[in-house]
């Protein structure tokens, strides 16, 4: 839908801001806007002739009432779960760098130490 548009942008906004963890509200917010995009092109593909102004009425009012759906979306997205996994990244992120410094440490010594053993033998 058009950017700007002040009835869908503050349906948008209604919908999504009982979610607490930005990322997620985000999310949500682009993929109900797609959901719109798409009832008003089916709209104006099933009646060519529709305005604007009546295919963003009727996906407005398909789309339900943004406080019920505002709660539903807030039950589901918890910020909790949010930053778990975003601390979760982090951590894999941490252990992977901590991998690598081991590798780059331990890797040349065993190395020299095989090559060592291997010459006397």
């Amino acid at each position: 839908m058009e950017r700007g548009n002040v009835p869908i942008d503050r349906w948008l906004d209604q919908a999504v801001s009982g979610i607490r963890f930005g990322p997620d509200r985000a999310a949500v917010r682009a993929e109900l806007e797609a959901h719109m995009e798409d009832k008003a092109a089916d709209l104006q593909r099933i009646f060519p002739d529709i305005s604007r102004e009546e295919t963003e009425e009727r996906t407005l009012s398909e789309m339900g009432d943004p406080a019920e759906i505002g709660k539903k979306l807030a039950r589901i997205h918890k910020p909790w779960l949010g930053w778990l996994w975003q601390f979760s990244r982090f951590l894999a992120l941490a252990a992977l760098l901590l991998l690598a410094v081991e590798a780059a440490i331990v890797l040349p010594v065993a190395w020299d130490l095989l090559w060592a053993w291997a010459r006397r033998g």
